[in-house]
């Protein structure tokens, strides 16, 4: 019973920690949980329900639920791009013209389509960061963190930015999938690591 106990313990942190990252590119663990659970009730009801007279027709319409709870729930994915690294579950949702970045559930910054250029979330013009950056010409500026470069839209053409990201998938998604990097017209210097020792 111990080994047996034990073993499951295994095989289900192994599934968790290495197979779980490697087979899904966004978080569907929790749908492949449901579904084992599901699955282990369809055999219990299979093998201990013997004088049941419509033990088959229950077991097939247990069946197709957890077919059809599989396929809206195991694949419904309707963001434009999600990844899953070392670093949590990334996910680019577009709603309302408005294009954001997620990890998990913490939004790391958004970008307006109809507006491109116009910072948002955390780094909007009235923010406390955003009234600095417009009445103050920083020569230099150092930022611990990139999201989706909002910050970025306050460089201005005589400046050298310093970024700081611990993440170099955070620099290809910023990159690829927004424009504040591209419509920034500083010098712009990326450093891939952790910012307190960089």
């Amino acid at each position: 019973f111990y080994f047996s106990l034990s073993l499951g313990g295994l095989i289900g942190s192994f599934g968790i920690l290495l197979a779980g990252p490697f087979l899904f590119k966004f978080n569907k663990l929790l749908s492949a949980d449901f579904l084992l659970v599901l699955f282990f009730i369809v055999l219990g009801f299979w093998f201990h329900l013997e004088k049941f007279k419509f033990k088959r027709i229950l077991t097939a319409l247990f069946c197709m639920v957890i077919f059809g709870f599989y396929i809206f729930g195991f694949f419904k994915n309707n963001d434009e791009f999600s990844l899953r690294n070392f670093y949590g579950i990334y996910q680019i949702k577009v709603k309302n013209n408005l294009k954001s970045l997620y990890n998990g559930t913490t939004l790391h910054g958004s970008q307006d389509l109809s507006a491109p250029k116009k910072p948002l979330a955390y780094y909007h013009y009235t923010s406390p960061i955003g009234e600095i950056l417009r009445k103050n010409d920083f020569k230099n500026m150092a930022s611990i963190g990139l999201g989706v470069g909002n910050l970025l839209a306050y460089g201005k053409p005589d400046q050298t930015w310093d970024i700081i990201e611990i993440d170099p998938v955070v620099i290809n998604i910023a990159k690829n999938h927004f424009s504040y990097i591209k419509n920034c017209p500083s010098k712009l210097n990326f450093m891939v690591g952790d910012g307190r020792i960089i």
